[in-house]
């Protein structure tokens, strides 16, 4: 069933979001700060504001090394980040023009096997290297005709991608894999 928790304010569709499983913690990115809210009670553990002009979004917690990846996106230029928050500081991994667009809904994961940072984009799948900001692998996502694949997610134990697509058509939701 369905528990509101918290009130966090305004609806984006272009929010994302990750957990720490280690500290209870919910991180919603807004663009402009991440917030962590103790995912028990609610309370807001987390309140830093990106120093950097932009948007900031695609978040994802890595479970290795206990920091948030995300894109943060300025005048065409994309820098690759890393967020700690342990002590709230945020730097800058890689500067490069990666194609990403807007793609409410879309999100991504961490390997921790190979330390990639994997990204849903809407029409393509790209890998970034975490250690220096190199794209590994751009693939299109050949979907089925009048369906939409996203929301994915990988499973480490096969190494598969797992995910929803959508018939927009049908009105009609599935599991799916790549």
């Amino acid at each position: 069933d369905l528990q509101l928790i918290t009130s966090i304010g305004g609806i984006s569709s272009s929010m994302s979001s990750c957990t720490d499983p280690f500290n209870n913690v919910y991180y919603l990115g807004t663009g402009s700060t991440i917030l962590g809210f103790n995912i028990n009670t609610g309370a807001i553990v987390t309140n830093f504001t990106i120093p950097y002009p932009g948007y900031c979004n695609k978040i994802v917690f890595n479970s290795c090394d206990t920091s948030i990846y995300a894109l943060q996106n300025y005048n065409s230029v994309v820098n690759l980040v890393r967020f700690k928050p342990s002590t709230n500081s945020i730097s800058v991994i890689f500067s490069q023009n990666y194609p990403i667009g807007f793609c409410g809904g879309c999100n991504g994961f961490i390997n921790p096997d190979n330390q990639t940072y994997t990204l849903d984009m809407g029409s393509h799948i790209i890998g970034i290297d975490l250690n220096n900001g190199q794209i590994l692998y751009n693939s299109a996502i050949v979907d089925i005709p009048f369906e939409q694949f996203g929301h994915i997610c990988l499973d480490c134990s096969s190494n598969i991608i797992y995910g929803t697509s959508a018939n927009v058509n049908a009105g009609i939701k599935y599991l799916a894999s790549i």
